[in-house]
């Protein structure tokens, strides 16, 4: 199966959402992507025609379990779920149980709602899955980042102007 002109829903449109998006611009995929205001009428309309499905949003009482049996069963057959967001998002029962009748083509599953994901897990046994450590960080150059992050914060915080990455505690991230 090839990626290009793929149906690409991203639910989730920040940081890395959005570099995904332009990194999946020369392949000519058509990308339907979804923020903080989206509409389940709309994210439904969007999953029927989609070849791939990319969640990465934080854990919020909107986020948790919008993709249950019934909304992953929108997609069309041998769709792809990829997840790097929160494993809360994804019913992982309704997830394996999809993938393990072939509905679905496949998954990537870089967060689980267990983590570390436990060894008789059944998403560890289920066809055309891959799953991934969820890591963030451990890079030879984390810590020179975290301090520029910090310096840049500190000059904005002395210039009186906006910090960068503030965490909206309403909104939960």
């Amino acid at each position: 199966r090839m990626l290009a002109g793929a149906e690409v829903v991203l639910f989730g449109y920040g940081d890395i959402n959005r570099r995904l998006a332009a990194l999946l611009e020369p392949f000519g995929c058509r990308i339907t992507h979804f923020g903080s205001d989206w509409q389940d009428r709309d994210l439904d309309a969007a999953l029927s025609r989609a070849d791939v499905l990319v969640a990465v949003v934080p854990e919020t009482p909107a986020t948790i379990g919008v993709f249950d049996e019934r909304r992953l069963s929108l997609l069309p057959h041998a769709a792809l779920f990829v997840n790097f967001g929160r494993g809360s998002v994804v019913d992982e029962g309704a997830l394996v149980r999809l993938l393990e009748r072939g509905h679905l083509g496949g998954a990537v599953v870089d967060v689980t709602r267990e983590e570390p994901l436990p060894v008789q897990h059944p998403l560890w046994a289920c066809p055309n899955t891959i799953v991934t450590q969820h890591t963030g960080g451990g890079t030879f150059d984390e810590m020179v980042r975290k301090i520029e992050v910090f310096g840049a914060n500190l000059e904005r915080y002395r210039r009186g102007v906006a910090l960068a990455g503030v965490v909206d505690f309403e909104r939960g991230y």
